[in-house]
């Protein structure tokens, strides 16, 4: 139970740290968002695949739990938690194109730039697209990376908020 737990708070602390850095770095300069977006993405669709892995794991754990950890959770509040985080993002959960779209930007651009599909294109198409992109200081805010990004911070904060509390002690 306890190590279900610790890993879902664990991801969600990693995920976060890693969207943070992304963003700062995308804001101190325009001119790298070539390589912070990409990586931004990366990062997005693991959060969203990656959270309802961990929190499905959690809720499995909690529930057949047996001895001494049996009731480390109460099953109804995360249950209520993981509902919480599903309606704070379910746009992108339900944005078909976008979702597929991260998954183009991982698998053909930020995790293998070069593949035997597409060769090398879609990395050049990527750098391509986003140098002609403005490099002004609030450029990142027409970005739907951006924007999805802060979206999935903030229920993944309300979600770890939740998660904190719903152990007894």
């Amino acid at each position: 139970m306890l190590k279900a737990y610790a890993a879902a708070r664990f991801f969600i602390v990693q995920i976060d740290v890693d969207m943070r850095v992304l963003l700062r770095a995308m804001a101190a300069d325009p001119t790298a968002r070539v390589t912070t977006e990409k990586l931004l993405a990366l990062v997005l669709r693991e959060s969203i695949e990656g959270v309802y892995r961990v929190l499905g794991d959690l809720q499995r754990t909690a529930r057949t739990q047996a001895g001494r950890f049996a009731d480390f959770v109460e099953v109804d509040q995360l249950t209520a938690a993981q509902d919480a985080y599903k309606r704070n993002i379910r746009d992108i959960a339900e944005d078909r194109p976008f979702k597929e779209t991260l998954v183009k930007i991982r698998n053909e651009v930020a995790a293998h730039m070069f593949s035997d599909e597409v060769g090398i294109e879609s990395a050049a198409a990527w750098v391509v697209s986003r140098s002609v992109m403005p490099k002004t200081d609030d450029a990142m805010f027409n970005s739907l990376i951006f924007s999805r990004s802060i979206q999935v911070l903030r229920a993944l904060h309300t979600l770890d908020e939740a998660l904190a509390s719903i152990r007894r002690m």
